[in-house]
């Protein structure tokens, strides 16, 4: 069961440019498995697709695969990548105009067969499921730099705190 962690982040990392951003994306696919969700928040243009990119190809990477061109999916609402026996969930909710769309899409179907990556979560509303790690990522002390915030359940924040994670 996952116990929500309410309040403050559990994790914070300010990270000064995008090499970085991509090199902790790297870190935590280590520490992913099927059926973990992660919503990715933050304005136009922070930085949510670069991330879930370097993600979606450090899991390739790790199982033999090359490199996958990676698009944001804004206009097709999803996309799926193939790696072997595992498959990577990469939904950008920012042009959904009704919760409907989530069932059609099938995004319920990829919370327990693969690895769900979520641009604009909130979009799902309550029908987010609790167990999804929230990423929020905003502008750092620099214009370049970048503050990424983690929450989530007990489970989450055990598996990511156990190793420290570097930004």
């Amino acid at each position: 069961m996952c116990r929500v962690i309410t309040g403050a982040s559990f994790l914070k990392v300010e990270i000064d440019n995008q090499k970085k951003i991509e090199s902790f994306a790297v870190d935590l696919a280590k520490h992913c498995k099927t059926g973990d969700i992660l919503g990715l928040n933050g304005r136009l243009g922070i930085g949510k697709t670069t991330f879930a990119r370097a993600f979606i190809n450090a899991i390739g990477s790790s199982l033999g695969h090359a490199t996958e061109t990676v698009p944001s999916p804004t206009y097709t609402l999803m996309q799926v990548y193939s790696f072997g026996s595992l498959e990577i969930y990469h939904a950008d909710l920012y042009r959904l105009e009704n919760l409907d769309e989530i069932w059609e899409l099938g995004l319920e179907d990829s919370f327990h067969q693969g690895i769900t990556i979520i641009e604009w979560p909130d979009r799902m509303g309550p029908f987010l499921p609790l167990s999804t790690l929230q990423i929020f990522i905003s502008p750092g002390k620099r214009s370049e730099n970048r503050l990424l915030e983690f929450y989530g359940c007990s489970d989450w924040k055990f598996r990511l705190t156990r190793e420290k994670m570097h930004g």
